[in-house]
């Protein structure tokens, strides 16, 4: 398993309270008369792969001497608390996890945990001031197969200086362990992917599917269906409107490309298998 730390002086704590606090407990750092670590459940960007990555935000107060990490998967992590409770966790986390580098008493860092495909247990301990505590966040890592390689073509993205629009070896994807969840894996020219899930709604050679909102490639630009956008489920399963995967594997996506100030209106893209 891989892990990066990025270290932070303290007063770039303001900018943790900006992200979704996880699993926080009332405890704040500094107002704590035993070692607490505060975290906080970042979105894992570029480079990271929030399929498989999870990047956490540490906080700690004055009475922490030091905080170590591990990702145990889900069986082996029951398996040790049926056995010893959360001391065996917090043992074996500082025996056999990854301390946190110069991260003390009023410190923050960035920690990615990488390449976690199934379930696991993310388990953070802190000590000081003769006292451990635990806390632990549940991940799922996605694994996929692939079911084709082929060509997208893109309606408003275009890469490089030739200003392509038509990327090749992009590959079809199915997720193993999420039902119905499908990717188009490397399409932004070899980087990140397109999701989408299955819908109910069948033709006679193609499914309808959903794009949820995600982000692309581009800074601050995102995607989504129709039925995302106008918050109206008919636009989902329309012949005209509604994105499809294809019994040969064709995936045709009616998208809208839009920040937080510019819509950019629909477009149709699509995937073609190679042959």
């Amino acid at each position: 398993m891989k892990h990066s730390i990025i270290n932070y002086t303290w007063a770039l704590l303001g900018l943790a309270f900006m992200a979704a606090c996880a699993d926080e407990q009332g405890s704040e750092p500094g107002n704590d008369n035993t070692a607490v670590a505060t975290i906080y459940q970042l979105d894992a960007k570029d480079p990271l792969n929030p399929d498989n990555d999870m990047l956490l935000r540490v906080a700690t107060n004055s009475k922490t001497d030091a905080v170590y990490y591990a990702s145990i998967p889900k069986a082996e992590f029951e398996t040790k608390m049926q056995q010893g409770g959360e001391e065996a966790i917090k043992d074996f986390v500082i025996a056999s996890g990854t301390k946190v580098k110069d991260l003390s008493g009023g410190a923050v860092a960035d920690v990615a945990v990488e390449g976690m495909t199934g379930e696991y247990k993310v388990a953070v301990v802190a000590t000081g001031a003769g006292a451990r505590t635990l806390k632990v966040f549940d991940f799922t890592g996605l694994s996929w197969s692939d079911m084709a390689k082929g060509t997208y073509t893109f309606a408003l993205v275009s890469f490089g200086e030739n200003k392509v629009k038509v990327i090749k070896d992009v590959v079809l994807q199915k997720c193993e362990n999420r039902e119905g969840l499908y990717r188009l894996n490397k399409v932004y020219n070899g980087k990140s992917n397109i999701k989408f899930t299955l819908l109910n709604a069948k033709q006679d050679d193609y499914q309808f599917v959903a794009v949820s909102t995600q982000a692309t490639v581009l800074n601050g630009v995102y995607i989504r269906d129709l039925a995302t956008k106008e918050n109206n489920q008919a636009f989902a399963t329309d012949p005209e409107k509604g994105c499809k995967l294809y019994k040969d594997n064709k995936v045709t996506l009616v998208l809208n490309y839009f920040t937080a100030k510019k819509d950019y209106g629909a477009v149709v893209e699509t995937f073609v298998p190679n042959p």
